[in-house]
């Protein structure tokens, strides 16, 4: 089981960076649009959008927990 979740991680983390073009450390919205259209995902802007919005709001929750 700990096998399958390192593996999990490393997989997420090389995504991570594969979707952080300029290497910042963060995901931007031009990024994450650019990385999803590269997968042939055919999500419109405005749910590109809802989901950085998503996202950003589950952030700022759980910095104040």
């Amino acid at each position: 089981m700990a096998e399958n979740i390192a593996e999990e991680v490393k997989d997420l983390k090389e995504t991570f960076e594969n979707m952080d073009i300029d290497r910042s450390g963060t995901i931007t919205y031009e990024e994450l649009k650019t990385s999803l259209a590269r997968v042939g995902s055919k999500l419109s802007e405005t749910e590109v959008k809802q989901l950085v919005e998503t996202v950003s709001s589950y952030k700022s929750i759980k910095k104040h927990d």
